[in-house]
């Protein structure tokens, strides 16, 4: 019987594929909110000028 050697770099380091997904989770929910929050002002900056125009 053939054990399957091969490991991803998060199995390797103790983190099973469960661990690994809820890693990759949080990483793309971050970047959402990333994205979010630049978004959100960029609009303030475009109200200010509009504002002082």
């Amino acid at each position: 019987m053939e054990t399957d050697t091969f490991h991803t770099p998060f199995e390797r380091f103790g983190f099973s594929k469960f661990e690994t997904e809820k890693l990759n989770t949080l990483a793309t929910i971050w970047i959402e909110n990333a994205a979010r929050k630049t978004l959100m002002k960029t609009k303030m900056r475009h109200n200010q000028r509009t504002i002082e125009a």
